[in-house]
């Protein structure tokens, strides 16, 4: 099974999921689809945000990648840019206009994933363009209570304090 999921790997995808940002380009130049898509809705973009590497989501983003395409799980690129260390995808997908309050199959927006994963910087990004405070995941979670629940002390401060100046 597990060959046969990558023969039908598209092969940008495979690029962008073993971060071969060589071959990624290589493979955009010959005019491979930027939007193709794993069977589960995967695209390179998710895979460039997931491995938290911002340059080939920029070189993805600039070759028309959609910032807002969903994976059968309902995440966005935004989602799993929320949870790495470093905020380059995150920024380059929130200014090509990422939905900052796109929700996941279960109810969970990339400021839920932020809080969760205790990432200060992506919390801070992500409220400064806009996202919900409030949002509720399907377990009736808003994002401060998620930080609170993983004691996540900085980032619930954060929240806290932009809630105060709402």
């Amino acid at each position: 099974a597990a060959l046969a999921a990558a023969a039908d790997r598209p092969p940008l995808v495979a690029a962008a999921k073993t971060a071969d940002a060589t071959v990624l380009r290589a493979l955009l130049q010959k005019g491979a689809d930027v939007n193709a898509a794993e069977a589960d809705g995967t695209t390179a973009l998710h895979w460039a945000s997931y491995r938290d590497d911002g340059d080939s989501a920029d070189v993805l983003i600039r070759a028309g990648a959609k910032v807002n395409a969903a994976n059968d799980l309902g995440a966005t690129p935004l989602h799993y840019a929320a949870l790495n260390e470093d905020s380059g995808p995150l920024s380059a997908l929130i200014a090509a206009g990422a939905d900052v309050n796109a929700r996941d199959k279960e109810g969970m927006t990339p400021l839920h994933m932020a809080a969760f994963a205790t990432r200060l910087a992506q919390t801070k990004l992500l409220l400064a363009a806009g996202a919900d405070i409030y949002a509720k995941n399907d377990l009736g979670r808003d994002p401060l209570s998620l930080a609170r629940k993983v004691r996540a002390d900085e980032v619930a401060g954060v929240i806290s304090l932009w809630v105060l100046k709402g």
